[in-house]
């Protein structure tokens, strides 16, 4: 592969693979029935990765510390903001979401946009450097704060709404 094409890839396939990414989202903000422990992963799941990304960051960069809590912050709004969009619905005794496509839309193509361009900066480096830590990296950090932020407290929405209904 010549040099100018094996500089060029990434970019020729951040567009594809965000269409794809989007195709496959936008399925996800269709009806969906609610199951307790999905909404139970990503509570602990993205909890715990929060709690770890910290305890690294704040050992080694205050700025990085900052922009997870920044994120997580944004993230927390942003799950709150998607609770109320959220349309609820019990039927035969089965509890159904749809949840706010916008919303969603916007976190997770704002993460897999941040992995994107990690990927390219790594790629753009050819190994002439050692990457950058993902603990020291602000804007990463912030970038996964608002999608872990978001899942937290929109899963931990949903399972207050699923205990509303009497459904454990």
């Amino acid at each position: 592969m010549s040099p100018a094409v094996a500089t060029a890839l990434p970019y020729l396939l951040v567009p594809f693979v965000l269409w794809r990414v989007y195709a496959r989202v936008k399925r996800l903000m269709t009806r969906q029935r609610s199951h307790a422990w999905r909404h139970w992963l990503s509570v602990v799941l993205f909890g715990v990765l929060v709690l770890m990304l910290g305890a690294l960051s704040a050992l080694t960069n205050q700025v990085a510390l900052a922009g997870l809590a920044a994120g997580a912050a944004a993230g927390a709004g942003l799950g709150v903001a998607a609770l109320k969009r959220t349309g609820f619905e019990q039927v035969d005794g089965a509890l159904y979401y749809t949840p706010s496509a916008h919303i969603g839309l916007f976190v997770s193509l704002l993460f897999v946009g941040r992995l994107l361009w990690r990927m390219i900066q790594l790629y753009g480096q050819h190994g002439a450097q050692q990457p950058e830590n993902i603990a020291n990296s602000p804007l990463t950090l912030l970038v996964f704060g608002v999608l872990a932020g978001y899942y937290v407290v929109y899963s931990g929405g949903l399972l207050r709404w699923r205990h509303a209904h009497g459904v454990k």
